[in-house]
């Protein structure tokens, strides 16, 4: 979505650059003039759109140069936004895995407690038995 509105957003910018150079280009009506005058007007006039359509290519890759670079700089500040957030989610994952394992151990411990403790009162009967 956003490069489909940057691609229209500088379409919208040539088209006002061109407007712009279109307006400079209009000239008054011409005077007579002896012919090696004509021939210097021709080749200025030649010499004009010449510079009028490198000014607009100039415009035109200023403006992709520009947004080329907004568009790397909001690129990075976003990466690092969701490296932040990633980061901090990998970390309580971690911290969850951890707490987890050692309700796990505990849990294990606590079943071999109450299988001693078992044991223990099996072999306490046992031996009250073999004393009788």
């Amino acid at each position: 979505m956003r490069k489909i509105a940057m691609v229209l957003l500088l379409i919208c910018m040539m088209a006002f650059s061109t407007g712009c150079v279109k307006e400079q280009e209009k000239e008054p009506e011409p005077v007579p003039a002896s012919t090696l005058e004509q021939e210097f007007s021709e080749s200025h006039q030649k010499f004009e759109e010449r510079r009028s359509l490198a000014h607009t290519g100039f415009v035109v890759c200023g403006i992709i140069v520009v947004a080329g670079v907004l568009f790397k700089l909001v690129a990075i500040i976003t990466a690092a936004i969701t490296g932040t957030k990633h980061g901090n989610q990998l970390k309580r994952e971690k911290e969850q895995r951890e707490r987890k394992a050692l309700q796990d151990t505990q849990t294990n411990y606590q079943r071999e407690q109450q299988r001693y403790r078992e044991y223990m009162t099996e072999r306490r009967e046992r031996e009250r038995k073999k004393g009788r």
